[in-house]
């Protein structure tokens, strides 16, 4: 999901409705079921937070 230029995100081993999200900054023009490598920066309890490195 795109958010002005921000995407929330799972990695591959995340389920939906149980695990966190992946938060990336700056990542403007990725569509639903892109696979990129991602550099995370920062994580909470929950979720993670990162930008990506290569598309």
């Amino acid at each position: 999901m795109a958010r002005g230029g921000r995407v929330i995100a799972r990695s591959a081993s995340d389920a939906p409705e149980i695990d966190g999200v992946v938060h990336l900054g700056k990542a403007a023009g990725l569509q639903v079921g892109d696979w990129v490598e991602v550099a995370i920066t920062r994580a909470d309890a929950h979720d993670l937070y990162g930008m990506v490195v290569s598309a």
